[in-house]
């Protein structure tokens, strides 16, 4: 059996590349699984609380069917929809029912590491694609890993960090090309499994590229049946993982709030604004926003790609080759580039902006705006333009390289040695550029922590308060970021909660817990239940009606202030 030494340097180098980007950034801090304080602060905003939260819930809750439902959260609840990783959750809670584990675990930390050795590993695949050389691919690989979008994502969505699904759709509908459609790729298939159990987000990606692989093959290769049940088989792999995750089914209402509120900006491909300030370049300003978009519009490329792109449109515009070239590409991707429109159309939503101005709205026919609704924030699709954009200046720097050489620069210079040091320069103006936003993203979690710090996020006391105690119910209507550190406490204390930190479903009060506060308020408690509120005048009520309860004051976080009853 001969071995690809190529292939195995992109796996060595590409995980080499992951580590270190990591460990630069955040180092081991997050890697310890059996600490969580660093979780329990929140990273940037509480949402990985969230995910935490909804990994506890899932792990205290019953083997059942569907694989994701969470039974100790209000009906309704799941693992994905909780964004706490069902892969690697369904993965652990298993291990931890064999062993007999319950104490503190976090897989947060090495998912991540993992994701950056993947990133790395694709983009270094990608880059070998068309070519050989080792300088070359280890620099793609650094330019992928450090991408301004992912390491915006990394550890406030955690699951939506996964960006090497999209770079590996990509390449294997690149690679599938190569080989001239003579095969469907299998790790498409593969994909298509798993996508879902990472996180829905990354399911329109995989079947994007899949409907434009069976467009290309079915035309190319004149066997349309073939073809079609490539596509299909995808597609029921797709729709068993939504059934077997609960992600569908009798009372799941997977839309969600926001769409046309969180399109994409014609501005933010070059605006440096994100969703806390961070200084993501040096260079350029921050544009303004329109509405709510500066929490989920950020998709600045880096200084380094846009200079890039910048050159490649003079270069169309002034030189007759330039254009020859273009030209050929989009005659050699006319699907691809179609399916790239459409995509940024979506990203975009039903309102058209750009800065701060509204410029037209779109209104949309109910049954679609509903089905899209799912994905509301729709400016994550613009993460297939944003890597397709990546991976095009990316070749076209070894196409420049070549172009040069053959007009008499460079002529002396072996192989791919122009496009190194070309590349290497792009990489350093790219860096330099998100180096500040690089030491902020890796503040947070890394930090040693203060006194008063592990003060308030040590739930050791309240947990073991609260244990003996079956359910937490909390009398109040909820926002989103409400209950998230309560939840956490009271998963550990192997309760049942009211409610559910999922990001689908209704955190509205149920009627059986509108009938609880009811009876509260009339001096009737429910033995085992612990009942919480935000409401300070409430809070008065219920101990008017109930003079003997226990009542504790707390303030968790920095986020809100409890109140609690505990039945004597």
């Amino acid at each position: 059996m001969k071995i690809d030494k190529n292939k195995i340097f992109i796996w060595l180098s590409g995980i080499l590349t992951g580590t270190t980007v990591f460990l630069l950034i955040y180092g081991l801090f997050t890697l310890d699984v059996t600490h969580d304080s660093w979780i329990m602060l929140g990273y940037e905003n509480n949402d990985i609380i969230q995910h935490y939260a909804g990994w506890l819930g899932y792990r205290n809750s019953a083997i059942s069917f569907p694989i994701g439902h969470i039974d100790g959260m209000s009906e309704g609840s799941y693992a994905v929809y909780a964004d706490c990783i069902p892969l690697v959750a369904v993965i652990f809670k298993c291990l931890f029912r064999l062993t007999g584990y319950s104490g503190i675990f976090q897989y947060f930390g090495w998912y991540t590491l993992t994701v950056y050795c993947l990133q790395a590993v694709t983009a270094g695949f990608i880059a070998g694609r068309r070519t050989e050389n080792k300088a070359f691919i280890f620099l793609t690989e650094i330019l992928f890993t450090c991408s301004p979008v992912m390491l915006e994502r990394s550890f406030r969505h955690t699951s939506l960090s996964s960006h090497f699904i999209i770079l590996l759709a990509i390449y294997l509908y690149l690679k599938c090309r190569d080989n001239a459609y003579s095969r469907f790729p299998i790790m498409m298939y593969v994909l298509s499994a798993l996508c879902l159990w990472i996180s829905p987000y990354f399911m329109p990606f995989v079947l994007c590229m899949d409907v434009i692989l069976f467009i290309e093959g079915a035309f190319k290769t004149r066997k349309v049946l073939k073809w079609l049940m490539y596509l299909g088989v995808n597609i029921l792999l797709m729709s068993a993982g939504c059934v077997l995750l609960g992600l569908v089914g009798k009372g799941v209402n997977a839309e969600g709030f926001g769409l046309g509120l969180y399109g994409i900006n014609l501005n933010s491909l070059f605006n440096p604004v994100s969703t806390y300030d961070t200084d993501w370049s040096l260079v350029l300003p921050k544009l303004p926003l329109w509405g709510l978009q500066g929490e989920e519009t950020f998709e600045y490329a880096g200084l380094g790609i846009l200079a890039a792109l910048l050159t490649i449109i003079a270069v169309w515009a002034i030189n007759k080759d330039g254009r020859k070239h273009l030209i050929k590409n989009i005659k050699a991707y006319p699907v691809y580039i179609i399916a790239m429109i459409f995509v940024t159309l979506i990203a975009i939503s039903v309102n058209v902006t750009f800065g701060d101005k509204l410029l037209f709205g779109i209104k949309l026919f109910p049954a679609l705006e509903s089905l899209l609704s799912i994905f509301r924030s729709s400016q994550r699709f613009f993460w297939l333009i944003y890597y397709s954009l990546f991976i095009y200046a990316d070749y076209m720097i070894l196409d420049a390289a070549e172009y040069l050489k053959e007009k008499g620069l460079f002529k002396k210079m072996k192989n791919d040695i122009p496009a190194v040091i070309i590349m290497a320069l792009l990489l350093v103006v790219q860096l330099a550029d998100i180096s500040d936003a690089a030491h902020e993203k890796g503040i947070a979690p890394g930090r040693v922590l203060t006194e008063e710090q592990l003060k308030q996020v040590d739930l050791s006391s309240l947990t073991e308060q609260f244990t003996g105690y079956d359910r937490m119910v909390v009398i109040d209507e909820q926002d989103v970021y409400q209950g998230r550190d309560l939840a956490v406490c009271a998963m550990k204390a192997g309760m049942h909660i009211s409610y559910t930190v999922a990001s689908r479903g209704d955190t509205s009060l149920t009627e059986e817990t509108k009938a609880e506060e009811a009876d509260l308020l009339k001096g009737i408690t429910k033995k085992g239940t612990v009942y919480i509120t935000f409401d300070e005048a409430k809070a008065e009520a219920v101990y008017e009606a109930n003079p003997g309860i226990l009542v504790e004051a707390a303030n968790l976080l920095r986020y809100t202030a409890y109140i609690f009853f505990v039945p004597a």
